[in-house]
């Protein structure tokens, strides 16, 4: 599954992670030890394979 990760004030996106799955309504969660993973490689900043940019916007309502 892709994982859109936020780690403080940083959005990193992760690919390929294994997800769990709800053997009741087939929903898909992050096991505890995949999350620590991908906290440890935000909180370290280890090299991503590729950057890519998002348009920010502010709410008008």
């Amino acid at each position: 599954m892709r994982v859109d990760f936020r780690w403080g004030d940083k959005l990193v996106v992760f690919e390929g992670v294994p997800a769990g799955v709800c053997e009741e309504c087939g929903e898909e969660y992050l096991r505890p030890d995949v999350y620590d993973r991908m906290a440890g490689v935000a909180e370290t900043g280890t090299p991503a394979k590729a950057q890519i940019t998002v348009p920010v916007y502010e709410y008008a309502g």
